[in-house]
């Protein structure tokens, strides 16, 4: 004989399955963390843009929209037309630690920026290294910040400034990259200018961190910049900046890091800075002489420029990146028309 036992009725009340589900839904999400973080074998999965797809704006990896990219272009090889700027967005389906991720494009003449760089700058060769941080004013600099034994302090009431004397014709006829570590102190300032040659500067403001080039190509020409947003929180702490100019007979381009992050691109086509337009100016820290410029107050530890282009563009890079939780976006180039036809992410703990 079987004995069949009922189900209490209080177990079937509305009450009681909505109490029920309130704790099984954060339950099974602890859960769902747990096994996307801790995997006995790690995290390990490659996602794909089909470029040119009906799928290449969906997903949780997919194009962003941008006017530098053409509608799709089906047929035996789907794909898009890339000419300038585009971006592949990750939406990580759970946080991940310490994840290393590849990143790679097939087309034609377009490439990947590093979403992360190192912050080990002493592997660039320097053409020009100024070390701020041992209190001795290097012997090729002129002017009146006071220097201490971590950095040069720069002081607004002061009027303070430096400047590379018969500098005036250098950093401005080629490609260059600048490589700065510094501490802004003023969070209500703008245009404070942290080092710049007149017609190229990195400023700080009080909601960005900014690099500007121009006048480009005459005393017509315009101006070009890349901001990086910041927040008070950014202000009385030590940063790193590096900023790169690269000219080109089809398409030249500024690129921007601040804190090993990538701030963006801005292009000027075949255009050059202006060299005229500084006229006798030479390079100059903490102050230049555009009128609505500032002076910066803060501290400079150490400079770094080279002649020539610091991160080069390629068509696969690989990055760590310490806590992936949220949307990421991924910088994909073109400075040509070209075909863009597949992004592959890879992703591993």
């Amino acid at each position: 004989m079987f004995l069949i036992h009922r189900i209490p009725n209080r177990y079937k009340r509305p009450a009681f399955l909505f109490r029920a589900f309130a704790y099984l839904i954060p339950l099974a999400f602890f859960v769902y963390v747990l096994y996307w973080n801790f995997l006995p074998f790690g995290y390990n999965k490659t996602f794909t843009i089909d470029v040119g797809s009906a799928s290449d704006q969906s997903g949780s990896f997919f194009l962003g929209l941008s006017p530098s990219l053409s509608d799709r272009l089906t047929g035996e090889n789907p794909h898009r037309v890339l000419n300038g700027p585009a971006y592949a967005v990750f939406r990580p389906q759970a946080a991940l630690r310490d994840v290393r991720m590849t990143l790679e494009v097939e087309g034609g003449n377009v490439s990947v920026m590093p979403f992360e760089i190192s912050s080990d700058y002493t592997r660039i060769p320097w053409d020009f290294v100024w070390d701020m941080r041992h209190g001795k004013r290097p012997t090729d600099l002129t002017g009146n910040a006071t220097f201490s034994d971590s950095c040069a302090y720069f002081n607004p009431e002061n009027k303070s400034a430096l400047e590379l004397t018969n500098s005036k014709d250098k950093f401005e006829t080629g490609a260059f990259s600048v490589f700065v570590e510094w501490m802004p102190e003023d969070d209500k300032g703008a245009s404070q200018e942290i080092l710049g040659h007149f017609n190229w500067d990195i400023l700080q403001n009080s909601d960005s961190v900014s690099f500007r080039v121009g006048r480009m190509d005459n005393a017509d020409g315009g101006f070009f910049t890349v901001k990086y947003p910041v927040s008070s929180d950014f202000f009385g702490v030590s940063h790193t900046a590096l900023a790169i100019y690269h000219p080109s007979p089809t398409n030249g381009y500024i690129d921007l890091y601040v804190d090993e992050h990538y701030a963006g691109r801005s292009y000027f086509q075949p255009s050059v800075i202006w060299a005229d337009y500084n006229g006798n100016r030479d390079l100059t820290f903490g102050k230049t002489d555009h009128s609505e410029s500032s002076y910066f107050h803060g501290c400079i530890y150490q400079v770094g420029i080279l002649n020539g282009v610091a991160v080069d563009e390629s068509k696969k890079v690989s990055f760590r990146t310490t806590v992936l939780g949220e949307e990421l976006w991924f910088p994909i180039m073109s400075t040509a028309s070209s075909t863009l036809e597949k992004i592959r992410l890879h992703v591993e703990d």
